[in-house]
């Protein structure tokens, strides 16, 4: 399972939903999301019940995408940081697909091997930023293992 750790305060306020109980079935239903649908579902649901939600439950519904398209892009291990550096792990070096990776991508980041920094243009919308960097290496995924597998095959000869 991919590990997301974001060091950014994501919650669910007790000013919002004041019943534990609540609070910690919603904490345990977001653990488990798996799909975008589910998500979409529970955050109309959340908001129908409790009304306009506030911003660190965005920012915890942010990094549920977040983890939930981690798991849908396989080659990520995990992605640890806060506001100002975000550090993505992945299963396969990215050295073979380095000039790939910076000539499609518009991001500020470095690669490090099995290591991608991202850097947001804007800390306080780093969540934001990163899912939309993520959503643009699974549109490259293709591409990506294309690559991957001609540097496997450069490197085998």
């Amino acid at each position: 399972m991919n590990t997301v750790d974001i060091n950014i305060s994501s919650r669910i306020p007790e000013d919002y939903i004041d019943d534990i109980k609540v609070r910690l079935n919603i904490y345990m239903r977001l653990s488990k999301t798996r799909d975008l649908n589910d998500l979409k579902s529970l955050i109309n649901e959340i908001k129908d019940r409790f009304g306009l939600i506030p911003e660190e439950l965005t920012r915890l519904f942010l990094i549920t995408k977040i983890k939930v398209l981690c798991h849908k892009y396989k080659h990520i291990v995990s992605i640890k940081g806060d506001k100002n550096r975000i550090t993505i792990k992945f299963d396969d070096s990215l050295l073979g697909i380095k000039a790939f990776l910076e000539g499609n991508l518009d991001e500020e980041f470095e690669i490090k091997s099995k290591t991608m920094i991202f850097y947001p243009e804007n800390s306080d919308r780093v969540l934001e930023e990163l899912d939309i960097f993520i959503k643009r290496l699974m549109d490259l995924q293709k591409e990506i293992l294309e690559k991957f597998n001609q540097a496997t095959l450069l490197s085998e000869k």
